[in-house]
Parts: C-alpha cells; structure tokens; sequence
C-alpha cells in the first residue's frame, strides 16, 4: 500500500472514493470530474481519466491536480491541441491497457515518454515543456471495467516523484476505477431512458401536425422546437437547399436567440455527397457550421458540439438537420438513431409539401444606397447602433435615423428582417467564414 505516512492506504482510498461517487448525479462528465478531483486530494499527482466515446476511436479526458494545478492545466491544454477540449483519440497508453485489460505500472524516462506519443503530440511537448524540470514520470493506469467491458482508463501521473509507485498500487486503483466505471454506465442507461421518452414524444409532436395542419413550415418550426428541447441540444436549425442549388437557407430555427436566423450561404457551403459515411459527413458538415460559428454576430453563442442530419428525398439531400451544443457532446448511436428519425421525418415533411418553395421570399420595396449597405453588413454582422457609429464614425443618432429609414422603405418588421431582405435582393454579401 502507499505509505502510511504520507498518505492515506490503498483502502481508505477506496472507501473515500466510494462515498463521493454515491453521491454523483447520472452525468458522465459530473462523474469523472467529482473522480479525479477527489482523487488528487488524497492522494497527490494528476489523476486522469479516460472514457471511450461511442465512436471508439475517440475518448473524453477529465484531469485534476488539486496541488499543482499547473500541472493539471496543461495537461488539458495539451489535449486540447491534439484533439479538442476534453477530447482525444484513444491511442497511446490509455489504448494499451484497454486493449490488453492489464493494469500499467512503471517510471519512465520523459524523453521516452515523448516518444511513446503521436508525431504531433511529441512536437507539442517539445515545443510547450511542462511546468517544472521533469526528468521522469510515474505512471499508473488501469482499465475501467463493468459488465464485462471496459470502458476506459484511470491513469496517476506523477512527476514530482512525490511516492514511488508500485504494482501493488493496481489494486485499489482498480477496485476505483470499475466503480466509477458503474457510475458511468449508470449515467449512460439514464440518459438513454431520457431518450426513449424524447423519441415518443417527437413522434407525437409530429403526428399531431401532420393530422391537424396544412403548413409544412409551421410544421419544420414544431419539429425543430421538439429537438432544442432535449437536454443535450441548446439550438437546432433545418437548412434546406434552394431549388437551383444556389444557396442554403435556414427554413426553421430553434436557435434561442436571433443570430442564426435568416442566415444564406453561399453554394461553396453545399453539404456533402448523400452517399457519404455519417463520421465523414458529420466532420465536413462540422467544419461548415464551425466555420460560421467564427462570424463576429454567433461568437457570443459559444457552440462546441455541431452534429448535422442529412435530409434525403429519395437519393437526393434536400438539406441537413443540425444541431447544437454548449458543451461537448458524444451522442451513442441510439441517440443517433433517433435524431436520423426525426431527419426521416422532416424530409417526409418536405417531400409531401405542395408549396414550390418552403423558404419564404418577399419583395423589397426599395434599394438603398452604398452608405445604407454599410449599415446592413455591420447589423447582419451583430453590431449595435452605437458600434456601427464608432466604425463608420458617425453619431448613434445618424446610424439610428438610417436604420429608421431603411426599415421604412423596405417595410421590414424589424432589424433580424431588415437584413433577410438585404440579403435577397443581393445588397449586402451572405457572410462568409473568413
């Protein structure tokens, strides 16, 4: 056991852990979080876990470091670089102990450690060293298992050679690690009985509006409110593609504030071949939105999850079904399955529609001049009356009579509108992620 004079026994530790974990609620990320963070108040080093994502292929990582928080932070900074926030590719060791089931004990060198690591993980160490003169680091991982799977790692990292580690550490290492594998499976059957609930009420959601209404595109907004009222999806929007393949436009939104609405973008923003894999749509549709998302006016939505649906009519995609997250989010593929049926279902929306277009055009009365134009590109872009006077160095309220002026003889409804009817009659340029 570890030393009793320094720190608490292997079987303290256990119990300790215990009786945080019962306490978790039925989230992964609270888990592993309330895990490491415990952990590396009892027993010092940087604690981190790893937990397999859906797609195998990929893991979210929680890391904690109560006394050396340097440490713990660049340790997620480097996962960051590698992957994303919270997010890495199982490879590595974490992939060696999962693979074999066998726990993982011993000192290593750091510039072996650094060789143990991908190309691009290496290049990043090398060029950001850790806090602190490192020479070695001991390392403890082992497998996180329930049921007779394993789910993924628990791993102590130590590089200030605070206590010699020791095969004999496994095990209340181990005995930690498959209960929080059992708080993790516990939180993954209660989120897919969140889901099962959600699928019953979507699918009555949309047989009550096919039964009782007439208006695909009240119908797209019902399908849409249904989605963004999931626990694990802050906005959703159905872009559909013009019939000319000019542009996409957004037909239903469910963002919670106005950024996104009335957005048109170019046709180099077309969503990829029907016949492309899910992975492969999903990180090209990714980089689209991602893109989008970079524009001065969505900045402040703060998305770092965007998952998008294909709406296939037949063998042709008529547009996607996308949606959002504040935080990151690996959906399983039950949950998968069910936004693909809701996709299903807008598409059968769109493909019994008598109306020529479910994007809705109106007329401008008025053009405006290069000066208005100006005003139009900054407002669509998310600025205020008193930014756009500070750019264009006028007064706020010269910019408010223009935009007074503007909504005048175009007869818009109001700003948001003001700018959908700037970009129809082509005034301004759909915004662009450069």
């Amino acid at each position: 056991m570890l030393a009793m004079s320094r720190y608490l026994t292997g079987l303290e530790l256990v119990a300790a852990a215990n009786v945080e974990l019962a306490r978790a609620p039925a989230d992964i990320d609270a888990v592993l979080t309330l895990a490491t963070s415990t952990l590396s108040r009892l027993r010092p080093g940087t604690w981190v876990a790893v937990v397999m994502n859906p797609d195998v292929s990929t893991s979210r990582v929680v890391v904690a470091d109560d006394r050396d928080q340097a440490m713990a932070q660049y340790v997620k900074d480097y996962v960051a670089t590698i992957d994303g926030p919270g997010r890495v590719p199982t490879i590595g060791l974490s992939q060696q102990v999962i693979e074999s089931g066998i726990p993982l004990i011993k000192k290593v060198d750091f510039d072996d450690l650094l060789k143990m690591l991908s190309p691009a993980a290496e290049a990043y160490c090398r060029a950001n060293p850790p806090p602190g003169p490192i020479s070695s680091i001991d390392i403890a991982i082992v497998p996180m298992r329930v049921g007779g799977a394993t789910l993924g790692t628990l791993g102590l990292l130590d590089a200030r050679s605070r206590d010699d580690l020791a095969e004999r550490d496994a095990d209340w290492m181990q005995i930690v690690a498959d209960r929080i594998a059992l708080s993790v499976d516990y939180a993954r059957l209660f989120t897919r009985a969140i889901v099962s609930a959600a699928v019953i009420d979507v699918v009555r959601t949309f047989a009550l509006a096919y039964r009782h209404g007439d208006d695909p595109q009240l119908m797209l907004a019902a399908m849409v409110e249904r989605v963004t009222a999931q626990p694990d999806v802050d906005a959703a929007d159905i872009v559909l593609l013009e019939k000319d393949g000019s542009e996409l436009v957004i037909a239903a939104t469910g963002f919670r504030s106005a950024q996104l609405r009335n957005l048109r973008v170019s046709p180099r923003w077309a969503p990829p071949e029907h016949h492309a894999t899910r992975r492969d749509f999903n990180r090209r549709l990714s980089a689209r939105m991602n893109g989008i998302t970079r524009l001065p006016r969505l900045a402040r939505e703060g998305f770092k999850t965007v998952m998008g649906i294909p709406l296939l009519r037949g063998a042709r995609m008529v547009g996607t079904l996308n949606l959002y997250s504040r935080t990151l989010v690996e959906w399983d593929e039950e949950r998968i399955q069910f936004f693909e049926a809701v996709g299903s279902l807008v598409a059968t929306t769109i493909g019994t529609s008598t109306r020529p277009n479910l994007v809705t055009r109106r007329t401008c009365r008025a053009a405006l001049n290069e000066f208005d134009s100006e005003i139009l590109r900054l407002i669509s872009e998310g600025y205020t009356n008193k930014e756009i006077a500070t750019q264009l160095h006028r007064s706020a309220s010269a910019i408010k009579y223009h935009v007074r002026r503007m909504l005048e003889n175009t007869e818009a409804a109001n700003r948001t509108d003001l700018v959908r009817c700037a970009l129809q009659e082509g005034w301004i340029s759909p915004p662009t992620d450069g």
